[in-house]
């Protein structure tokens, strides 16, 4: 099972966001999330989160899925 999500930066600086499996509404475990327009895989947190980087003024969509 896997879950979208998308992340917006409307700032002129790099800013690093990080979202946990119960703010998705998922279960406990390890998660990874795909960037599915840069096609870059970003590892999760051992805690159940996943942080990733946004560039200024970027606009991404990620596919959240259980490692």
């Amino acid at each position: 099972m896997s879950f979208k999500s998308s992340g917006f930066n409307e700032t002129d600086a790099a800013k690093d966001a990080t979202v946990s499996a119960a703010e998705l509404g998922l279960g406990k475990g390890q998660y990874a999330a795909r960037d599915l327009w840069q096609h870059d895989q970003r590892d999760g947190d051992g805690d159940g989160s996943v942080r990733v980087t946004l560039a200024p003024h970027a606009t991404a969509l990620y596919r959240i899925s259980a490692r």
